[in-house]
């Protein structure tokens, strides 16, 4: 093993010599195989001892060198790769023995042990004890700038394909174990924030446009000017903080901020007849169209097959239009309508089409083609709440999680609302207690926080068993306090949708084998219903809270084409089996 691998993973360097000390082997393809590794470690400019020589990441590596640039043939090339194939076989268990060979720390090793118990958190944090035991670091010197040093180096071995995600978990189990196990250093790590945020605050840009923008909200009556600019502080407006109050106000920003990208400058931004210039009008949506081609979202216009767009793009684009018909000042009307001409024109030539689900949730609705997973799949709320309660008095708090993910798959199942409202569910608020004779009803009233739509459900007797032993055993374990949520997380504030719905997706996965995100099972229950009701698009269109019953047939039209057909066929047969057949005339 190399000296300076500090995760005690194979080299090349490692693999070179593997083969150069091999016996059984004649010397000519010992030699042509080192030559072959050698030559991809200089295609990939770092030395033998640098590249990692895990198949999989090796292989990706090497996937992404460009031959043509390089001054290899192309024969030498098919070479050097069948080589490789051929080496990374012969090594086999010699060279990649699956473990690493790196001694912890004593300090490390004393953590180590504390994780007897917890096989996922071991492995989430063994490459980072290895790391600081290799390094001859103490624990007393972990923290954000340790973390950022763990990253470079995994970088640069290059195991991960997602180096990033591989930090992000050794932090949330290192602060995790921090939060539950005694014994562990008081040190708590921040999750570095890396998403590529373009939209700039209000208060960046001059105090003129400020000004206007909230003139021009305060006269849409839609949101309060101060409130745009003021953060809400109220408990019971947690979850709708992180939408944002006005959709408008959003947009209206990100193209501002877009035009500053694009080099205008900050200062001539003074008001929103800014966006009455058909330039920077241009200008800006250059901006979004450079950003979805670089993440390969673009598709081609419903109206002019040369135009590629979005649908973030052509919401943009109306939005400023809006803008521009509504509120900006020009000098005369003329001006006006040419303007307003040729942004109509660029809106027409962005727009997507109507939006209708897409391939890949297609793809996951096959899944319950096969009877035995849709039967899995509505059986593991109730399997999961058993599986909650047998191990409540061994371990109360993992059986408290458990039971509040059965009642959140319960939920979703049962009433198809979206992930933000599950998450946003108050039972003092939202839910309605009665009893009938000896019959217990529960229905739960809100609004729900995409279009304010009014949802009404009224709980199925098994769903209100499920609620009531989550309440009563279980709730109040994860959080003792005072809370408002249904779901509340260990701090008593609400689960943040999107980290929820992923505990959840995985939790499915793991029990029943599918790939299933939340919002598919809004997707699954109108399916399955339009299976045995077809045409019942309204009923769908009700369950599901849209409040047009357009979106509901633009988007369970395809799925349901076959099933209505073999209704259509089971009706012509029908009606053929059951007339009689004209008997032979006897002559």
């Amino acid at each position: 093993m190399t000296a300076n691998n500090i995760f005690g993973t194979p080299t090349v360097a490692d693999l070179i010599q593997h083969f150069s000390d091999k016996t059984d082997m004649p010397l000519q393809r010992q030699k042509d195989i080192c030559s072959a590794l050698r030559v991809i470690c200089d295609c990939l400019h770092k030395a033998p001892t640098q590249v990692a020589a895990v198949p999989g990441p090796l292989v990706r590596m090497v996937k992404e060198i460009n031959p043509g640039l390089t001054a290899l043939k192309p024969r030498r090339w098919k070479n050097i790769l069948s080589l490789l194939k051929v080496a990374l076989a012969e090594a086999g268990p010699d060279v990649f023995a699956g473990r690493s060979t790196v001694p912890l720390s004593p300090d490390c090793q004393a953590l180590w042990e504390l994780l007897a118990d917890k096989g996922h958190w071991r492995f989430a944090l063994s490459r980072f004890f290895r790391f600081l035991s290799a390094n001859g670091y103490v624990l007393d010197q972990v923290g954000d700038v340790m973390i950022e040093r763990f990253r470079q180096s995994l970088e640069e071995a290059g195991i991960f394909k997602d180096t990033n995600k591989t930090v992000r978990e050794t932090i949330y189990v290192w602060n995790r174990a921090h939060r539950h196990i005694v014994g562990w250093p008081d040190i708590a790590l921040t999750v570095p924030y890396r998403r590529d945020c373009y939209t700039m605050p209000w208060n960046k840009f001059p105090e003129s446009l400020q000004r206007d923008v909230s003139a021009y909200f305060a006269s849409r009556k839609s949101e309060d000017a101060s409130s745009l600019f003021v953060g809400i502080s109220e408990e019971e407006n947690v979850t709708a903080r992180r939408k944002q109050p006005d959709r408008t106000e959003f947009q209206i920003r990100q193209f501002f901020s877009a035009l500053v990208h694009q080099g205008v400058p900050l200062e001539s931004l003074t008001s929103l007849n800014v966006l009455a210039d058909i330039d920077m009008f241009r200008t800006g949506l250059r901006f979004f169209v450079k950003r979805a081609t670089m993440k390969k979202k673009l598709i081609v216009s419903a109206t002019d097959p040369k135009a590629k767009t979005t649908r973030q793009i052509h919401q943009i684009a109306c939005k400023v239009r809006t803008v521009c018909r509504t509120w900006a000042k020009l000098e005369s009307q003329e001006l006006r309508d040419t303007v307003m001409a040729a942004v109509n024109g660029i809106c027409k030539q962005l727009d997507p089409g109507n939006s209708t689900m897409t391939e890949k949730n297609r793809t996951l609705l096959k899944q319950f083609d096969n009877p035995e997973t849709k039967t899995a799949l509505i059986a593991l709320p109730a399997e999961l709440m058993a599986d909650a309660e047998n191990l409540r008095l061994t371990n109360p708090r993992g059986a408290a999680y458990l039971a509040q993910r059965a009642l959140a798959i319960e939920l979703f199942l049962m009433t198809r609302m979206r992930e933000a409202d599950i998450a946003d569910l108050r039972p003092e608020q939202h839910f309605t207690w009665s009893t009938v004779g000896k019959e217990k009803h529960v229905q739960i009233n809100k609004l729900a926080l995409k279009n304010s739509y009014p949802l009404q459900y009224d709980l199925h007797p098994r769903t209100i068993a499920i609620l009531e032993t989550y309440l009563k055993n279980h709730r109040d374990v994860i959080f003792s306090g005072k809370t408002l949520w249904l779901f509340p997380t260990s701090s008593g504030a609400p689960h943040n949708p999107c980290s929820f719905g992923q505990v959840l997706r995985k939790l499915i996965g793991k029990r029943i084998g599918i790939r299933m995100h939340m919002h598919l099972f809004r997707h699954f229950v109108a399916v399955e219903h339009l299976k045995k009701n077809p045409g019942e698009y309204h009923v769908i269109a009700r369950a599901l809270g849209h409040r047009n019953v357009n979106t509901a047939m633009r988007y369970y039209t395809g799925p349901e084409v076959a099933h209505t057909l073999r209704h259509v066929d089971e009706s012509v047969l029908g009606k053929s089996t059951t007339s009689s057949r004209p008997s032979p005339s006897k002559e």
